[in-house]
């Protein structure tokens, strides 16, 4: 279970990690979430938090801690921790500056038809960049009407157009919090039933424009016959 956690300890900007050109310092506790995350394969999995140069995310085991930075330094990826602000460390002029020119624009994302920033909400997710949103499965988002459609509605244009429920970005399995979606798609399938590719011979799903619409089990002492798309007696 995830505990949050308001450590008080005071910002002294002592916790030295490393020396380079400008003093490496760590910054200080704002929350620690368990089970938020999965560490890489290296010793400091630290993480940039977007347009906020002063904060940053610290990946240990399965906690998530999120640090601050103290004033007049900010956070440095290649030099892994807070370093002064203008120092030859400071690396935070090379983000991307925000998306977002009103707090309260609704903007769709660029290349993925399933996303789209709220430039007056947090991130979906602690680790997506800011504003970042995704649309409920099987929705996607409406340029048009500046909110998640039904699909049918849509017109992706140069936009991916996902349609299976892992591959929405949601469900992803990444580095900072890493749960295996393991839903069947309906890629190349046509519409109607079809086996369940992982689960018994009794189990089936249903498809319906490449997309996933229900999981169902035969009655009991029947099976899912794919010829005849139907649960018919075992024996």
């Amino acid at each position: 279970m995830s505990s949050l956690v308001f450590p008080s300890l005071l910002w002294a900007g002592i916790c030295v990690m490393r020396c380079s050109a400008s003093l490496v310092v760590q910054g200080k506790i704002v929350w620690e979430l368990d089970y938020m995350c999965v560490q890489g394969p290296y010793e400091n999995d630290l993480r940039p938090i977007r347009h906020d140069c002063r904060q940053y995310y610290d990946c240990h085991g399965f906690r998530l801690t999120k640090r601050l930075c103290g004033t007049d330094y900010v956070f440095s990826k290649r030099a892994g921790g807070c370093v002064l602000k203008g120092s030859s460390d400071d690396d935070c002029a090379i983000r991307s500056p925000s998306l977002c020119p009103k707090d309260n624009d609704i903007i769709m994302h660029p290349d993925i038809c399933t996303l789209y920033y709220n430039c007056s909400a947090p991130a979906q997710l602690l680790w997506w960049p800011d504003h970042l949103q995704e649309c409920p499965f099987p929705m996607l988002f409406n340029a048009d009407i500046s909110d998640c459609d039904h699909y049918n509605n849509v017109d992706c244009g140069e936009r991916e157009e996902l349609t299976a429920i892992c591959d929405y970005y949601v469900f992803r399995c990444e580095d900072k919090f890493c749960v295996h979606c393991d839903v069947p798609d309906c890629k190349g399938l046509d519409d109607g039933t079809h086996p369940h590719p992982q689960l018994p011979n009794n189990t089936y799903i249903t498809c319906l424009d490449r997309r996933l619409t229900s999981t169902d089990t035969c009655d009991e002492g029947m099976i899912f016959d794919p010829g005849q798309k139907a649960c018919v007696n075992a024996e």
